[in-house]
């Protein structure tokens, strides 16, 4: 076995000790953002583990990533979540998949999600040879080299994600830019966690106005407003809101295009929704 270290970096609000390291079974390094009322720092050593804990009044999910990163110590890091269960073993398999995928800078692994819909998994290692612009995969399912990601300066957007005023999206971000910067990422089958999404989304409230206004503006983003409406109708091609039935197919693509417009202007759905109400 490699003498790589692996380190989780968790990203959590308001805990007064390690009692979520315990419910997520946690079998490795670990370094915990932990966005509170305080400003602090803690460790212990577990198991031969080391885990660490920097209490932050920072807020935002982007933020606390790039605390995270910044303050890594693993060879191999793992973005994770308060709302995961590890599996026993997760360690040693993420290892593994780094030693078998020799020239891999990042890995997206597997997860079993609880209480949602999506179906997607992953059955063989495969190279994600396109930036995933259309679709990301989620960021607990991420691993990563943390020496290749501060080398070239990698982090979160701190514009996009939860805590922020224009919902998610800072994920895709991340993984196009270790495309665009020349890493390698990989998909491989290892089921590294459980996740129940029984408790919803910190940012998600349904396929509504604001969501296609919030996604407007990360189109705008990303594509700097280049061949609108072609990008606009590429992503509803790819994305499973197009089955959603809250809006019209037409009122979709007008909040989305409203949300590119505003975005310019750095206006938020609520500030706008405020300036246009009567």
């Amino acid at each position: 076995m490699s003498e790589r270290k692996l380190e989780v970096l968790m990203s959590a609000m308001h805990q007064s000790d390690f009692s979520l390291a315990y419910k997520s079974n946690i079998q490795s390094d670990l370094l915990i953002i932990n966005q509170c009322d305080k400003d602090g720092y803690d460790e212990i050593e577990e198991n031969g583990y080391l885990w660490r804990m920097i209490s932050t009044t920072e807020r935002g999910v982007s933020k606390s990533r790039n605390m995270a990163i910044n303050n890594a110590k693993g060879d191999i890091c793992l973005l994770c979540d308060d709302d995961e269960t590890f599996f026993d073993g997760y360690k040693e398999g993420i290892l593994s998949a780094y030693e078998e995928i020799g020239d891999a800078d990042a890995v997206v692994f597997n997860l079993k999600r609880i209480n949602y819909t999506m179906k997607k998994t992953y059955y063989k290692i495969s190279s994600i040879r396109l930036a995933p612009k259309y679709r990301g995969y989620s960021s607990q399912m991420l691993s990563f080299r943390l020496n290749k990601i501060l080398e070239n300066n990698i982090l979160m957007n701190e514009t996009f994600g939860s805590g922020t005023q224009w919902g998610g999206g800072e994920e895709i971000l991340f993984e196009q830019e270790i495309k665009e910067k020349g890493l390698k990422l990989y998909e491989h089958p290892f089921t590294i966690s459980t996740i129940d999404y029984s408790n919803g989304s910190a940012w998600f409230n349904g396929y509504n106005e604001k969501y296609f206004y919030n996604l407007g503006a990360f189109i705008g983003f990303q594509f700097k407003n280049k061949f609108i409406l072609r990008q606009l109708r590429m992503l509803l091609s790819c994305y499973r809101v197009r089955y959603e039935k809250e809006l019209s197919f037409m009122q979709k693509m007008k909040w989305m295009r409203i949300g590119m417009k505003q975005f310019k202007k750095g206006l938020p759905y609520a500030e706008y929704k405020k300036g246009n109400s009567k």
